[in-house]
């Protein structure tokens, strides 16, 4: 018979309580690794049950089956090493009479005399026998103990691993239940917040349609009615409003935009103008709601002197007492040009922004929803007071006006003598699906925007169009790359198909098909300076041309002679990176 296979049955049928039954088969697995072929016969197959059992409170070793075993010549001899060197009822038990079931056919009706050690008293009594057969014994039972307690502490590292891991996971699910519920207040305070809204009619005109109104309901509920049987309304802007009474502030919106009245509620106006005046009327009465008098004039005066900076086009200083609350007279003394005050945080913010992330000179431009957008991203910030900050820095330091590049299905306002520094959307060394299906299916862009459901959408179907099977681990792997890019932000946002979680600086580029105007068989055409900047895009040499106010024939053949203007820039045939 295999003795391998003995061992095996035996450890089967008599696993150890202390393991599961996975670590039962480890345990086996080291036992049969351990112990030749001979020692498994001496030992394994009488002893190994003894490691179900307590060192010290089980008697469980009968003398009668170890005393040959220890290298003894007679029972006698183990007996009196036995009652010699250790203590009755602590280190073993003497069973007689009744205690022990009589073999009166071998014995002759004498009394049974029985000796149980508990498994401490056995290993040291092999050491006390001092016989060769004793100390193997001894070695073997206590490899086989050492085996034991290894495959327990191997099981126990993995229970607390384990365990540490359901923490882990348990945190990180009350923390995005918390951030959750968190988003749902903030939505439910929303909804009951007075907005003014900007919803397009028209967006595909060059001329739109405006319903500019106020609601205090779930917006998208209030545009319902808007909605054309075309569908291709579009809601451009909402704006919480800093007062009770939002009635008042609707009627003095609708008197400003008055001259573009077409019926009621309804105007005639370019999106990005009227954003820009609502966004200063906001400001104003955002301004008019500070607590503090000091705070509350000194900005006021600020927002005043930028205002006739900009209309009269020269710089104007203002006297302002430093005791503001008091002051009734101006004191000579005393007074602080506020031309010459020290840039606060936030602009100074700002300005690092242009430093950094923008070029600035005389011949580029950039629309206001491509820089704000950027500065969203690379600030990782959407808090409303600083995006409307922003914006009044930039209506301030640069010149407002329609751009040149009008490369959309609507009229694009921007700004004229600053752009973006060339944006490099790279990927990542380590391949992925969701990175394969981004660079394939969107594009990364300042002005871009997805709701996640709409854009995991988008990634099932890619997968099965390539047969790639569908996880319940895609929607995290595809959050983990996107986290990992910092080209995108993840919050709340407002698309032309509701409202949800989702990112800024990212859109699908069957949606951006939709709203964009290209050319289909034209070259698309670049501007760089000569120290690399990226200076301008355009679908085509004509488009080019009209835009930098030369012939065509003239830019294409700069475009092909390299012809550096100004020894300053020039214009190239603009490549597609590799992908």
């Amino acid at each position: 018979m295999d003795c391998s296979l003995n061992i095996v049955d035996l450890i089967e049928k008599n696993p150890i309580t202390k393991l599961s039954q996975t670590y039962n088969n480890h345990l086996l697995e080291k036992v049969k690794n351990n112990f030749t072929e001979s020692q498994q016969q001496l030992f394994i197959s009488s002893f190994y049950c003894y490691l179900n059992y307590n060192k010290t409170a089980d008697f469980i070793i009968d003398l009668d089956n170890i005393w040959q075993w220890l290298g003894f010549s007679t029972k006698q001899k183990a007996r009196i090493l036995l009652e010699k060197n250790f203590v009755i009822e602590k280190d073993y038990k003497f069973l007689v009479n009744q205690q022990v079931n009589q073999d009166k056919e071998q014995h002759g009706g004498h009394n049974k005399q029985k000796f149980l050690l508990n498994i401490k008293t056995f290993k040291l009594l092999c050491i006390k026998a001092e016989t060769k057969k004793a100390n193997e014994i001894h070695e073997y039972f206590v490899k086989l103990e050492e085996i034991l307690h290894e495959t327990l502490e191997e099981e126990s590292n993995e229970l607390k691993q384990q365990l540490e891991i359901n923490k882990k996971e348990k945190k990180e699910l009350e923390n995005k239940f918390s951030e959750i519920e968190e988003e749902n207040k903030l939505l439910q305070i929303r909804e009951t917040i007075p907005i003014i809204y900007i919803y397009n009619t028209t967006p595909l005109s060059k001329e739109p349609i405006l319903k500019i109104g106020y609601t205090t309901k779930n917006i998208h509920e209030r545009i319902k009615s808007y909605l054309t049987p075309n569908g291709k309304g579009k809601l451009e802007f909402t704006i919480e409003v800093p007062d009770n009474n939002v009635t008042n502030f609707e009627k003095y919106i609708h008197g400003v935009f008055s001259r573009y009245l077409i019926k009621s509620e309804v105007f005639q106006i370019d999106v990005e103008e009227a954003k820009m005046i609502i966004y200063r009327i906001v400001n104003t009465l955002t301004l008019m709601n500070i607590k503090n008098d000091d705070e509350r004039k000194i900005k006021i005066s600020k927002l005043y002197l930028n205002e006739l900076e900009i209309i009269e086009n020269k710089p104007k200083e203002i006297k302002i007492t430093r005791d503001m609350s008091t002051q009734t007279e101006i004191d000579e003394n005393t007074y602080i040009p506020i031309i010459n005050n020290e840039k606060d945080e936030l602009t100074k913010n700002f300005d690092k922004f242009v430093q950094e992330h923008c070029i600035t000179r005389d011949d580029v431009e950039i629309s206001s929803t491509d820089i704000m957008g950027q500065y969203r991203i690379v600030t990782q910030s959407a808090s409303k007071e600083i995006f409307h900050s922003f914006k009044v820095y930039l209506d301030i330091r640069f010149k407002q006006y329609r751009l040149k590049v009008q490369d959309k299905n609507q009229v694009v306002n921007g700004y004229m003598g600053v752009t973006l520094k060339e944006l490099k959307y790279e990927k990542s060394e380590i391949l992925s699906n969701p990175q394969n299906f981004i660079f394939h299916a969107c594009i990364f862009s300042p002005s871009g925007k997805v709701l996640f459901s709409d854009l995991i959408n988008e990634y099932k179907k890619w997968k099965q169009q390539i047969k790639l099977p569908i996880f319940d681990t895609d929607e995290k792997e595809l959050k983990t790359y996107l986290k990992s890019t910092n080209y995108v932000i993840f919050m709340t946002l407002w698309c032309n198909n509701g409202s949800g979680q989702g990112y800024y600086g990212l859109s699908l580029k069957k949606d951006i098909d939709n709203h964009r105007k290209t050319s289909s068989t034209g070259k698309k055409i670049q501007k760089y300076s000569i120290k690399g900047d990226l200076l301008g895009t355009w679908e085509s040499i004509a488009k080019a041309a009209e835009s930098e106010k030369i012939c065509a024939a003239k830019m294409s053949r700069s475009v092909k002679n390299k012809v550096v203007f100004n020894n300053d820039y020039y214009y190239c045939i603009y490549k597609e990176p590799n992908s």
